[in-house]
């Protein structure tokens, strides 16, 4: 196989992960309501989404009624879909641990990366 047709399949199997994900793991999820990571997880969570959904949370607090999970390893499962809202510096650390758990796709919505114009963010 090819260079590009291997790109293309992996692209092809990223995009319907993507779109259908067996499981979602939101990390950076917030049990505070007025946060953007508390309303994102609340979102999913009351969405009409079958599969499985896993909060991380560092404080393994309970969610909109939910539990979560302390750290990446204590997910009981490989991830397909991972949503990313920490700080950028975190970020680095945060996809190594999902690629141990064999995550398919990330999402990472962060600041701190090269659009502040600092070296230490465009490093990230």
């Amino acid at each position: 196989m090819t260079q590009q047709k291997a790109e293309r399949k992996h692209t092809k199997e990223a995009v319907e992960i993507l779109f259908n994900p067996r499981n979602v793991a939101y990390i950076g999820a917030s049990s505070a309501p007025e946060k953007f990571s508390g309303q994102a997880i609340r979102n999913i969570y009351r969405s009409d989404y079958a599969g499985k959904v896993y909060a991380v949370n560092r404080k393994g607090e309970i969610i909109d009624g939910h539990e979560s999970y302390c750290t990446i390893a204590d997910l009981p499962e490989d991830i397909d879909l991972a949503f990313i809202t920490l700080g950028a510096a975190h970020n680095p650390n945060c996809i190594r641990e999902l690629a141990q758990k064999n995550t398919k796709v990330a999402i990472v919505s962060a600041g701190g990366f090269s659009e502040l114009g600092s070296e230490k963010g465009r490093l990230l």
